[in-house]
């Protein structure tokens, strides 16, 4: 038998109404996990350089070669384009050594 009516209302399935409502909340779940994972790749665009900052020497890890210069802490420093970058160390002798340098980074646009 397919649908029926009585007195105005029908049996017929309706397009609009919700038989199963653990669909409703499997589309709940399904946004939220979206918009979390739009916020966290938002937030990772605006996120700082991970190689900016100081940078340590494991030297039970290192394969250094004795005699060589070996600088032990590398600090990576960011002025507005400007990336300054100090390192301490010692050098092949066992003198303490300090380098200093800094370079511009070129942003080219396109015109």
């Amino acid at each position: 038998m397919e649908g029926f009516r009585v007195a105005g209302f029908t049996s017929e399935k309706v397009l609009t109404g919700n038989e199963n409502p653990d669909s409703i909340e499997a589309m709940k779940n399904t946004f939220g996990l979206t918009l979390a994972f739009c916020f966290l790749g938002g937030a990772m665009c605006f996120a700082a350089d991970p190689q900016m900052g100081t940078w340590k020497l494991n030297e039970a890890k290192s394969k250094i070669t004795p005699g060589t210069n070996k600088y032990t802490t590398v600090t990576f420093k960011d002025m507005f384009g400007n990336i300054k970058t100090t390192q301490d160390g010692v050098d092949g002798a066992g003198t303490p050594r300090t380098a200093k340098s800094s370079r511009n980074v070129v942003v080219y646009e396109k015109q």
